[in-house]
Formats: structure tokens, C-alpha cells, sequence
């Protein structure tokens, strides 16, 4: 082979091997995931056109996309007899109308989040398409804000909807006539609506039909018909006389609807032998029977305050399981097997089983006693063999119960602001129900000096003739610290106060059933009115904090 041929032959497998590489290069893994929904490029006509006669509505985006639910989704007002038809065509979104167009009418068609990417299915946020048979588009608005009733947080993703006034029960079994979304701050904006009154509602939409037909829904609603307004552009600069907004600024609070109809929500095994019947609201009528032949098992029973827990600790050790007949006085609720022990009980340490009150575990509050809290009845106690020691004394230490049930027991002897102690509690001092007793404990503590504490006093204005109120007093991580009925204006207290941040509501206990209520769409009844203190309150140690609240 002369050098010439052997330097072809050597370019053609060069090429074949470079062929072949090229064949079998991997396509480009991509970058991060893409999270932006398609971007509207163009619709055909656009959108606020007037004097609309077409039959087909061609929306362009810039990228190729997918419809999901859009006949579920998609709502036109004011209603047509016929839907829209919605076609996908690579990169657009197709609108057919198929029904006859009223005259001198603006229509909109809502979406909502049916349009989305072809490959990660991120969704166009509440689309519409606005266009008028008329000459005009309609341009009268509604606003506001959507906030949870109790805390008073902004809501997102909550549709506020409008139906024609007189329509009680559309919202219970129909589409509403103007759809709108909340934002993240909870802010909503429903614009080109016709002059009009109109039923407002908010719904927090489990099943996505727009209207209100599941019990775990939270709803909100307007008291009256609502018109809304116009809301005029500012010039550059203003005459000296300018056009004032008519638009309705409105605060709506959601709520869950109260269910009336008593049930019992569960059965629960606590412990070994323990049992807890719960129920959906305040039962002060259950009753409970057996479904067996036997009857059932000896036990002790409690009610709880709020009347909606039953707890049992069953005497009889030797029963395994029982079958019970809840009713609400004689009505039957329910049957449940329920049986009566749980391996998951067997290692419950004795610690569990008796408690105490101590703050940070070695202190107790100034004027308080020291307590012991025991999980089930105690069937005997006895702190002779027990002592209470302090720098320059041993006593023996005196308790006594607390409550008919021996769960909680009160130290009796006197105790000295900013002593210490040490109470070293015998082995058995505290036997219960089951034969659980307590091994040997010593407890150090301490009553906290008073200085260290602080006092918010509040001088609180009330409206309206007779009114009732209950004040929260809240720690930085929004738990309960304190609370009071208040019933007149004047000076309240909430005494010895760790330093920290706190924040202070109220609400207007309109039923003075001493709890927040939720409203009652049926009876046209609001949830009750929480109020907010505008500012946290930062409590110091040795100071009183003083602080003006008007509720209006």
C-alpha cells in the first residue's frame, strides 16, 4: 500500500469513528427545573375587545401546553346556556363559542388554573379572557381582603365569588356569576362586572366546583347585597375637585360551619384499661350501653369541662375487650369494639403517671402551691415517710386532693417567696388505681421572687351597651398565657409576666358561651369578631407596662 492510499484509508475510519461518536452523544440533561408557567404572547382578538361577533377566540403562549379539567374549571358570566368549547393546539388554546351572545353584554371567561406547561405542568394563575358585545367593557369593581376569622391572617388561594342578588341558594348548588382568587397578602380584585347587586361569598374550594357543598369547606359571607363601583384613574395631577372611588372595600372572615348533628368523633385507648369517647361538641346527654349480653365493665368516669370528652379508666382488669352503644340520650350515635389494653402501654415509664407543675422544672410561680397531677384516680396516698427540707428545716410535707377523683393533690404547707426547697417524696407515697406507684423522688424548687416578673396593665375601652368580651393574652410563639372575661370599660391586670414579647385580642363573646363561635351562614350570623392589639407588647422584669386599647 503506497503512502497515499494509506492516508485515505485512514481518513475514512477517522470519519466512521467520528461518525459513530456523534451518533451516540447523549442529549443535554437540561438545567434546573423549570417552575414559570407559559407566557401569554398574543390572543386573537385581544382580550377587552368590543363590539365582539366571533365564534373562535385563538389564545397564543410561548410554550407547548396542556389543559387539565378545563370544563370543571372553566366558568363564563354571566352564564351561558352552552359552554365554550376549548381546544389545545401545540402552543395555543382554542375557544369556540357555541352559544348565542347577548347584546351590550361583557362576558368573562375564567379558567382559572386549566392551562398549563406541557412537560412540568406549571399552571397560568386565574386565567380570563374579557371581551363586550357592547361598545364598552363593563368596568365597575369589588375589593377586599380575606383573613381566618379567629387569627386574623391573610388567606391565600381563596376564591371570593358573586352571584345576582335574591339567589339564597346558589351558592349551595350553582356556579357563581364573577369568580376572583386571593393573593399571598389576601387581597382580592373583581373587575369588569355590570351594574348590579350582588350576593358575596368567600370559599375555601376543597372539590373545586366553585360553590359551597362540603362540611370541611370554610366559607365567609356578606351580610347585604353588595353594588359595586368605579373606581376613577388619577390624573398627573389633581383638580380640585376629584371623582371619589365608589369601588366596596370588603373584609371577609372564613370560617368552618359548626356541625349541629352530635357524633361521636372516636374512641381512643389512653393507656391500659384507659378509654377517652370524643365527641364532635359539647355531649352533656351521652350515654353509653353495652352490645353484649354481659354488661359492661365496673369503671370510673369523667366528663371533661368543655363536655365533648369522656374519659374511663375500666376497674375490671380481667376483660380484654368490650363492645359499647354510644348514644346521645336515646339517640344511638354509634358501636364500638374497643379493646382494652396495648403493648404500646407496657414500658410507660413511672414518670408518666405522676406530674407537677413546676415551671422550667424547678420553679413555681409566686402565690402558687406545688402540685402533684397523677394520669388516673389515686386509690391512697400518704407523705408520712416524705419530707420537705429548706435551709434551716425538715417538715413533714401535708397534701391534700384536689378534686373528687384524687388526680390532683395540693401541698399545704406555707410556702416563702424566693426560699428554696427540696421535697423528697418516699417510694409509694402515691399508689393509683392499677397498683402504678411512684418510686423515690427528690424535687428541688424555688418560688420565684416577684421581681423578676412583670405586670401589663390595660386600660380598655368597650363599644356598644352590655358588652362582652374576652381578653388573650399570647406569648411569642402565639400559645395562651392568660386570659379574662371583661364585660365593662375599664383597668385590667394580667399579673407576673416573664419577660418577653407578647400580643394581645380579643373577642366580642356576642352568645357569652366564654369561647370563640364560628358564624352560621343559615341563620345569618358571623363568626364572632376578633380583635387584634396593633403592636407586640414587650414585658420587662420589675415593670409595669401600661397600654390603651379602643375596640370599635
Amino acid at each position: 500500500m503506497n503512502y497515499r492510499n494509506w492516508l485515505v484509508g485512514l481518513c475514512v475510519v477517522i470519519t466512521m469513528v467520528a461518525a459513530t461518536r456523534c451518533a451516540s452523544e447523549m442529549a443535554p440533561t437540561g438545567g434546573p427545573q423549570d417552575k414559570n408557567p407559559p407566557v401569554l404572547i398574543s390572543a386573537e382578538p385581544p382580550t377587552g375587545t368590543v363590539n365582539f361577533d366571533r365564534k373562535l377566540i385563538k389564545v397564543n403562549f410561548d410554550e407547548f401546553l396542556q389543559l387539565k379539567e378545563v370544563n370543571e374549571k372553566m366558568i363564563v358570566s354571566p352564564p351561558m346556556t352552552k359552554k365554550p368549547e376549548v381546544l389545545l393546539k401545540g402552543k395555543s388554546v382554542w375557544i369556540k363559542i357555541q352559544d348565542t351572545l347577548r347584546s351590550e353584554t361583557t362576558y368573562n371567561l375564567f379558567l382559572g388554573d386549566a392551562i398549563a406547561d406541557l412537560n412540568e405542568g406549571n399552571a397560568v394563575p386565574s386565567f380570563r379572557y374579557v371581551f363586550s358585545t357592547g361598545t364598552y367593557i363593563d368596568s365597575l369593581s369589588v375589593r377586599g381582603s380575606v383573613v381566618d376569622a379567629q387569627t386574623l391572617a391573610p388567606l391565600e388561594g381563596i376564591w371570593v365569588v358573586l352571584y345576582p342578588a335574591g339567589s339564597d341558594t346558589a351558592f349551595f348548588t350553582s356556579t357563581p356569576y364573577y369568580i376572583a382568587a386571593t393573593d399571598k397578602t389576601g387581597a382580592f380584585y373583581l373587575d369588569q362586572l355590570q351594574n348590579g347587586e350582588y350576593q358575596c361569598y368567600a370559599l375555601e374550594d376543597i372539590n373545586a366546583n366553585f360553590y359551597f357543598d362540603l362540611p370541611d369547606e370554610r366559607i365567609a359571607f356578606c351580610d347585604q347585597p353588595i353594588t359595586p363601583g368605579y373606581a376613577p384613574a388619577l390624573p398627573d395631577s389633581l383638580p380640585d375637585s376629584v371623582m371619589v372611588s365608589t369601588v366596596p372595600q370588603l373584609m371577609l372572615a372564613l370560617y368552618r360551619e359548626p356541625d349541629t348533628v352530635v357524633k361521636l368523633s372516636g374512641s381512643r385507648l389512653v393507656d391500659n384499661y384507659v378509654v377517652e369517647f370524643l365527641f364532635n361538641q359539647p355531649t352533656p346527654s351521652a350515654r353509653f350501653t353495652t352490645a353484649d349480653s354481659v354488661p359492661l365493665p365496673k369503671s370510673i368516669r369523667r366528663v371533661n369541662a368543655t363536655a365533648d370528652t369522656v374519659r374511663w379508666w375500666i376497674r375490671d382488669t380481667t376483660v380484654k375487650v368490650m363492645n359499647v352503644v354510644v348514644l346521645n340520650d336515646t339517640i344511638a350515635l354509634d358501636t364500638v369494639r374497643i379493646t382494652l389494653t396495648s403493648n404500646d402501654f407496657d414500658q410507660k415509664g413511672m414518670a408518666t403517671y405522676f406530674k407537677n407543675n413546676l415551671v422550667s422544672h424547678t420553679r413555681l410561680l409566686p402565690g402558687s402551691t406545688f402540685n402533684f397531677y397523677s394520669e388516673n384516680p389515686l386509690a391512697a396516698f400518704d407523705f408520712s415517710r416524705s419530707l420537705l427540707k429548706t435551709a434551716t428545716d425538715s417538715l413533714t410535707p401535708v397534701f391534700e386532693a384536689g378534686d373528687s377523683l384524687n388526680t390532683v393533690l395540693f401541698l399545704k404547707n406555707r410556702l416563702e417567696e424566693g426560699a428554696t426547697y427540696s421535697l423528697l417524696v418516699a417510694s409509694g407515697a402515691m399508689t393509683d388505681i392499677y397498683g402504678n406507684t411512684n418510686d423515690s423522688l427528690v424535687i428541688p424548687f424555688t418560688l420565684i421572687d416577684p421581681d423578676e416578673l412583670g405586670n401589663l396593665e390595660i386600660s380598655l375601652t368597650l363599644p356598644g351597651e352590655n358588652p362582652c368580651f374576652i381578653l388573650y393574652l399570647l406569648d411569642a410563639k402565639e400559645r395562651m398565657v392568660k386570659s379574662m372575661p371583661v364585660a365593662a370599660s375599664g383597668k385590667y391586670i394580667f399579673s407576673d409576666l416573664f419577660a418577653g414579647k407578647y400580643t394581645l385580642s380579643a373577642i366580642d363573646d356576642r352568645d357569652r358561651n366564654g369561647k370563640w363561635s364560628p358564624g352560621r351562614i343559615f341563620l345569618h350570623q358571623q363568626p364572632e369578631k376578633v380583635f387584634s392589639f396593633e403592636k407586640p407588647i414587650d414585658i420587662r422584669s420589675k415593670w409595669k407596662v401600661q397600654e390603651a386599647w379602643t375596640l370599635e
